[in-house]
């Protein structure tokens, strides 16, 4: 019973350590992206953090269950495709920033 739960602690370690490796990846991108729709004013400034979506991504992947002898190659796609999926959202759902007036327009 001791081996059993020491077995799963070691391969739930193990993945945990290729999602923080993976996550090093991933927060560039996910910042560059959440720069351009900011700059682009499809988002507005700093109402979105990188690491908040990453967060997000994070745990839909512990909510999918991944096998823990999971490849890292292929489990960086599934968090790639998950943070694009989450991106692609965001910008669907704040697109009307886009179209509106900012309060500091206003008020200057």
């Amino acid at each position: 019973m001791k081996e059993t739960n020491k077995n799963e602690q070691t391969a739930k370690n193990i993945l945990e350590k290729k999602i923080l490796q993976i996550t090093h990846k991933l927060y560039p991108y996910v910042k560059q992206r959440l720069k351009v729709a900011e700059n682009h004013g499809i988002l507005p400034r700093k109402m979105y953090s990188a690491s908040g979506i990453i967060d997000d991504v994070i745990v839909k992947v512990y909510e999918q269950k991944p096998d823990t002898e999971i490849p890292v190659e292929q489990l960086t796609l599934m968090m790639f495709t998950l943070v694009h999926q989450r991106i692609r959202s965001l910008l669907k759902k704040e697109a009307w920033h886009k179209d509106s007036i900012s309060t500091k327009e206003i008020l200057e």
